[in-house]
């Protein structure tokens, strides 16, 4: 865990700091804000009956129990995006396991949205546009977010954010690896889509400058869509 985390993480980052070093009063205090996300899941995924006990030990065995010559896994928490992101796909590939009774598949690198983001300081010329679009372009991603369906929505979620793979997702909404990642990037390009006509019409620019500005505009679009999407547990999905 470095010293360059954001912010508005720090006490998500302080509360993983501590239970790596294996303190039960932050080990308590960790489940009793994220342990939930075992029963979500388990609505989600299992709808059965489940040893919700049995997938709660193999939780903790997860984030807290460090293996030989190494640090528990929830000293890999970063602070980059919230906590709770970090343990809902924890917990979701947790019951996966327990459900399916097969390994866990090794994470793609893609689960970041939009590849290619920068963590080099913005220059000039960036920070500026990003000052001057921001509102803009925060309204048109809550108005394209708005525009998806619960299902579309929850593919981004758990697909971009938690980084769940396409095993994993297809498993997650009863469907076959391939129609899964298909959804996926359909998601994620009605996302993207949506947001180019609306920041276009708002803005009242060709959707080619619209595009310059999305590519410099890269790493607001996956903190705004961790801000909208990553503070919500899953929606129920229409029919």
């Amino acid at each position: 865990m470095g010293g360059n985390e954001p912010k508005e993480h720090l006490a998500d980052l302080q509360l993983a700091s501590a239970c790596a070093r294996g303190e039960v009063e932050a080990i308590t205090a960790f489940e009793a804000q994220y342990f939930r996300e075992i029963d979500v899941a388990l609505v989600r995924i299992a709808r059965s009956t489940a040893d919700r006990n049995e997938i709660a030990q193999r939780v903790r065995e997860r984030f807290f129990v460090a293996p030989p010559g190494g640090p528990p896994r929830i000293a890999e928490y970063t602070g980059r995006g919230p906590l709770r992101n970090w343990a809902r796909a924890g917990i979701v590939r947790v019951v996966l396991q327990y459900v399916t009774r097969r390994p866990r598949d090794v994470p793609t690198e893609d689960a970041v949205f939009l590849a290619g983001l920068t963590s080099n300081e913005p220059s000039p010329e960036v920070a500026y546009l990003r000052a001057r679009y921001g509102a803009e372009f925060k309204a048109s991603f809550e108005r394209a977010a708005n525009a998806l369906t619960p299902r579309e929505r929850n593919l981004l979620r758990h697909g971009i954010l938690d980084g769940l793979t396409s095993d994993e997702l297809g498993a997650l909404f009863g469907v076959h690896r391939a129609t899964a990642a298909r959804w996926l990037a359909s998601a994620r390009e009605r996302l993207i889509d949506e947001l180019r006509k609306d920041l276009s019409a708002r803005l009242n620019v060709p959707r080619a400058e619209v595009d310059s500005l999305l590519r410099i505009m890269q790493s607001n679009l996956e903190i705004t869509l961790q801000r909208y999407l990553g503070n919500s547990d899953a929606e129920e999905e229409s029919a």
